[in-house]
């Protein structure tokens, strides 16, 4: 499930021209948390992450 989530997040990323400073800027997490999540492994920030990235402001 995570990887799932996390080719989404990067397909989403690529789809925008965003790099992952970029997006991970946009959703208030590390870049270093930002590769974590798109190689689908597990991270205390997910949760925050997904709702942000699933219904932005």
């Amino acid at each position: 499930m995570l990887i799932d989530f996390g080719k989404e997040v990067r397909q989403y990323r690529e789809k925008k021209n965003y790099t992952q400073l970029e997006l991970a800027e946009k959703v208030n997490i590390s870049n270093n948390h930002m590769g974590r999540i798109e190689r689908g492994e597990f991270d205390t920030v997910i949760l925050h992450f997904s709702l942000n990235f699933r219904y932005p402001g």
